[in-house]
């Protein structure tokens, strides 16, 4: 009798222990909350300037004077900054022809790289034609898979005139040769024509590339092309066009926006002006375009203060900020796809609006917004939006210079700009600008 009740037990044990641990449907371990980030007092704590034609890595042929970048800056996993420049040729080959060299600076070693030009690239890849030159250089660099990506446009000012302009070129669209997408491989620091195995050797042709954005989670790069703002999408893996959508064409006077939004499985366009005084309270529409759906659709909202030229995201992910070259800021929504309008980025008195404004910066708490004005602002600099309250802080003073950059910081609070020009002139007296803010949590 004690035995069977004993191996009675024994299986009633068996029994409860296999529910307990081996059961299709075990109970779920509790999930922890992610740590909130604490609100951040900011301050700027150190600016270094770092003059290019001064540094020693930059070739005789490669003339300096006329210097000048936009928006071509990116940083790898390692914390390399990447950043290029439009320069003139001088005694070689491609004397008088504006070109596009690209650079790193490594801030821990303070080590700076050249790493050849656009048109080197493409000579070397059999992809230059003989007539054509490479002045921009205008996407942000983007990572991907040991790689930086970059665009290349033959001319700029498409599109910002009655005609399709073509500087420096002044030739008709249909002649131009198109947009190259090049490559940098962060370990060899070889510099690379990516497209030169498609038609033609370029990714679009008769037109430029004007951005480069990854759509998140994928291989696919979205390149918006000047001046007709066609969307080409490439997949980095296969290194093929998946598929190139047309979206609002060439309108004169009306330039693209220097951005694309991409919103979930909506990306984003917008065009707008670049005058900042006579027609910046133009109101022009704000369109997308449907990944999923493969539509694209004129939106409820306009927009107004100039196209498009600066973007950043909170970490969370629900919110995506853009701002106009005349300084307004916008906001779109991730889960309503409402689109906010926030006002200009003035100073901080409320007096001065910002002309020209062409990059910002999500600041590491999440809650504030960074950026430096072009130009005009000397006396207020780096600047800081919270996003809360809309109150506006100038954090240092910056020289009068045109501040260009694509939201770059790092996880030291180093954010760069390259810097160039003044008050009455747009190149020459190039430098990359690192500027360190340190933040202390609210208590």
């Amino acid at each position: 009798m004690k035995r069977k009740v004993l191996i009675l037990l024994l299986i009633l044990i068996i029994v409860l222990s296999s529910c307990v641990g081996g059961g299709s449907d075990p109970t779920p371990e509790p999930t922890t909350e992610p740590t909130p980030i604490p609100a951040m007092n900011f301050e700027v704590t150190n600016i270094k300037n770092i003059d290019i034609a001064k540094s020693g890595v930059i070739p005789d042929y490669i003339d300096m004077n006329q210097a000048q970048a936009w928006d071509c800056t990116g940083i790898d996993p390692n914390g390399i900054i990447y950043f290029g420049i439009t320069v003139v040729r001088r005694r070689d080959e491609f004397k008088g022809k504006e070109d596009f060299a690209v650079l790193s600076y490594n801030p821990d070693t303070e080590e700076l790289k050249f790493h050849g030009t656009f048109m080197n690239a493409a000579k070397e890849a059999g992809t230059l034609y003989d007539d054509e030159q490479l002045p921009k250089g205008h996407t942000q660099f983007i990572y991907y898979n040991g790689k930086m990506y970059m665009g290349s446009q033959n001319f700029h000012d498409a599109g910002k005139f009655d005609t399709k302009t073509t500087i420096p070129d002044n030739k008709p669209m249909d002649k131009m040769h198109g947009g190259h997408l090049f490559s940098l491989d962060v370990e060899t620091e070889e510099l690379k024509d990516e497209t030169a195995h498609l038609p033609n050797g370029v990714l679009i042709e008769h037109e430029g590339i004007l951005q480069v954005r990854l759509i998140p989670g994928t291989s696919t790069l979205v390149c918006m092309s000047t001046p007709e703002y066609k969307l080409v999408f490439y997949n980095l893996e296969t290194k093929t066009i998946e598929k190139t959508v047309d979206t609002t064409g060439w309108m004169p006077n009306n330039p693209l926006s220097r951005e694309i939004v991409i919103v979930e499985d909506r990306i984003y366009v917008y065009r707008g002006v670049e005058d900042d005084v006579t027609v910046r309270e133009n109101l022009y529409p704000i369109y997308y375009y449907d990944i999923t759906k493969d539509e694209f659709v004129e939106t409820e909202y306009e927009a107004f203060g100039g196209f498009w030229n600066g973007q950043c995201t909170t970490p969370d992910g629900k919110t995506t900020f853009v701002s106009s070259c005349c300084g307004e800021l916008y906001s779109i929504d991730h889960e309503t796809f409402e689109i906010k309008h926030h006002g200009n980025l003035k100073t901080p008195d409320k007096k001065t609006v910002i002309n020209y404004l062409y990059s910002l910066c999500m600041a590491p708490d999440g809650r504030k917004i960074f950026y430096v004005p072009s130009v005009y602002l000397k006396d207020y600099g780096v600047m800081q939006y919270d996003i809360e309250t809309g109150e506006i802080t100038s954090l240092s003073p910056m020289p009068l210079a045109v501040y260009t950059g694509n939201g770059v910081i790092d996880d030291q609070g180093r954010l760069y700009f390259t810097k160039f020009g003044s008050a009455s002139m747009r190149s020459g007296k190039f430098e990359l600008c690192e500027i360190t803010i340190q933040g202390s949590p609210i208590s």
